[in-house]
């Protein structure tokens, strides 16, 4: 699946997501979390469901993904409309 996601890359988008979901199923959490700064150095939009989309459960209780939601900024908007 990856290979295939690289190589739909070369001519058409494939966001990062995707690629860290792929990673992700494949048990690399470490590759999953490098999309996944990937997907936020380019505004992926798909990283709008990383607080509430289940996919993300195993990653959740590493601090590389707290500190990837404080960066997206979702705590802070979280607390403004608290």
């Amino acid at each position: 699946m990856l290979g295939t996601l690289d190589t739909a890359s070369r001519t058409r988008y494939v966001p990062p997501c995707a690629m860290a979901l792929v990673s992700l199923g494949l048990g690399d959490g470490d590759v999953a979390f490098e999309w996944l700064e990937r997907a936020y150095a380019v505004r992926d939009a798909h990283l709008m469901y990383l607080t509430v989309d289940p996919k993300w459960d195993p990653l959740r209780s590493d601090a590389r993904f707290e500190t990837l939601v404080e960066l997206c900024g979702f705590r802070r908007a979280a607390a403004q409309t608290a």
